[in-house]
């Protein structure tokens, strides 16, 4: 089930195939015709065979994969695996700026947090929960 930001509830059932549940889309300054998206940001999610999910989420030009493999929740950005605890999470930073951040909750689901677009993707394995800023278009 996918419940949407305005509250409405669709059936959705994933294959293994990627599916977009939200990407951003590049505003332009009509004066300029710069780019002023904040971030260029991309969600995509699959069913595993037993399952459970694979997340990729594509922020500017890394990767960030999520994948429950038994108990745990495997994580991979840029092709690296990275290990969480409660304790320590992980950023990745650029120009003296975090762009993204990755967090292991108590109850083992992963917090992802986009400090530039004020997106949080929240992720155990089985759900995603994605919250988006009602300034992100």
């Amino acid at each position: 089930m996918v419940l949407t930001f305005d509250k409405l509830l669709y059936p959705v059932k994933l294959g293994t195939c990627k599916h977009v549940l939200m990407t951003t889309y590049p505003q332009k300054d009509p004066d300029t015709q710069k780019n002023t998206t904040e971030m260029n940001f991309i969600a995509l999610v699959r069913n595993h065979t037993d399952g459970t999910k694979i997340i990729v989420l594509l922020v500017e030009e890394h990767v960030i994969e999520l994948e429950k493999i038994g108990d745990n929740i495997k994580i991979k950005v840029d092709d690296t695996y990275i290990q969480l605890s409660q304790y320590n999470g992980y950023q990745l930073r650029e120009e003296g700026e975090t762009l993204f951040e990755l967090n292991k909750l108590p109850d083992g689901s992963i917090e992802t947090i986009l400090s530039k677009s004020d997106i949080k993707i929240l992720f155990d394995g089985e759900r995603v929960q994605l919250m988006v800023s009602k300034n992100v278009k």
